[in-house]
């Protein structure tokens, strides 16, 4: 489909539709990006870095309950250490309502990798195992903090060494797997960074794109616009200045004529107007011969009535002249037969 055979309004429509779907297009993708984006960093505030904070809470409390534990061991010597056994209790059962809470926070957050899942599974087992050993541990200080017989507290004693002793592979295999799933978050919150970053260098890239495209294309199709409109104007305005000289022989060209726009359609009301102007000009000429005939013809018979008059008028005088001369002898005779 050729331009010229678009109407004006069409092209129009064509160009700024162009643009208009460049520009849709574009949106849709910068919207896409920046949900894309929207929805890491949302996973990162509301999922990555609670749960780095939650594991590291947690791993700082079992190192502080697993001093305390250790601390126990101070006492075995230590007189009148009831005090001090009841204050380490105190302070672990804050340590276990602050563990509870922050575990209660991690259980919550959603693991969305199967090494995550897994490695949340395998910390819930030995969570299990670590508060069961603890458990045993919080009743044998208890029972330490009561004890008052040497012997029974050295008995006490060496069980609580044994019980230390199944808790500290435990606690360390807690310890190794919430390191597992502190690096486990690392990595996925460091690739969900950099999947934010290339996004954002392919909206920039994108962007940077379509703005050159968006030039180009308006330029371009301004220009066809412009050339298909203007052009055909100028034509246009060269044929009526011929026909304002008169020059009513100008033809109009066939390739403005044959445009289905509204050049086209002005190309061919000018070409009715000129031949309409033809014809009232060729009538007129036509009008004009025969009143120029009709004025030679009345300029004629009035030069014949002229000479007729004339002719008439010289008669009249010979007529008179011997009318003159007949009187002249009527009277003559008369005086004659007076006299007689």
């Amino acid at each position: 489909m050729k331009l010229e055979n678009l109407k004006i309004n069409t092209r129009l429509t064509i160009g700024f539709g162009s643009m208009a779907i460049l520009t849709l297009l574009l949106c849709v993708l910068m919207i896409f990006g920046i949900k894309t984006m929207s929805a890491n960093l949302e996973n990162l505030s509301e999922n990555r870095f609670p749960a780095w904070q939650v594991l590291a809470q947690l791993n700082r409390e079992r190192m502080v309950i697993r001093a305390q534990t250790q601390s126990v061991f101070a006492q075995e010597t230590q007189k009148n250490a009831e005090g001090k056994l009841q204050t380490i209790l105190e302070d672990r059962h804050k340590a276990w309502q602050r563990i509870d809470k922050a575990w209660e926070i991690l259980l919550k957050i959603p693991r969305t990798s199967a090494k995550g899942q897994l490695l949340q599974e395998k910390l819930q087992e030995q969570y299990k195992a670590w508060r069961a050993i603890y458990v045993d541990l919080d009743s044998q200080i208890e029972r330490l903090a009561r004890a008052t017989d040497p012997s029974q507290k050295a008995e006490l004693y060496a069980e609580y060494r044994q019980m230390v002793s199944r808790m500290v592979p435990i606690s360390d295999a807690m310890g190794e797997t919430f390191d597992a799933m502190a690096d486990n978050n690392a990595v996925r919150t460091n690739n969900m960074i950099k999947a934010d970053h290339a996004i954002a260098i392919q909206l920039q890239t994108w962007g940077m794109v379509a703005a050159v495209i968006s030039i180009v294309l308006a330029a371009l199709l301004g220009w066809l616009i412009t050339r298909s409109v203007v052009a055909p104007l100028r034509q246009g305005k060269e044929i009526l200045g011929v026909l304002a000289e008169g020059d009513m022989t100008c033809e109009i060209p066939s390739e403005l004529t044959s445009r289905k726009d509204e050049m086209g359609d002005l190309a061919r009301s000018m070409r009715d107007m000129a031949n309409q102007l033809q014809e009232i000009v060729g009538s007129v000429n036509k009008t004009t011969s025969q009143v120029a005939s009709a004025s030679s013809e009345i300029a004629q018979g009035s030069s014949d009535l002229a000479q007729r008059t004339e002719e008439q008028a010289s008669a009249l005088e010979e007529t008179a002249s011997s009318m003159e001369e007949l009187t002249g002898t009527v009277k003559q005779s008369a005086e004659n037969a007076g006299q007689a």
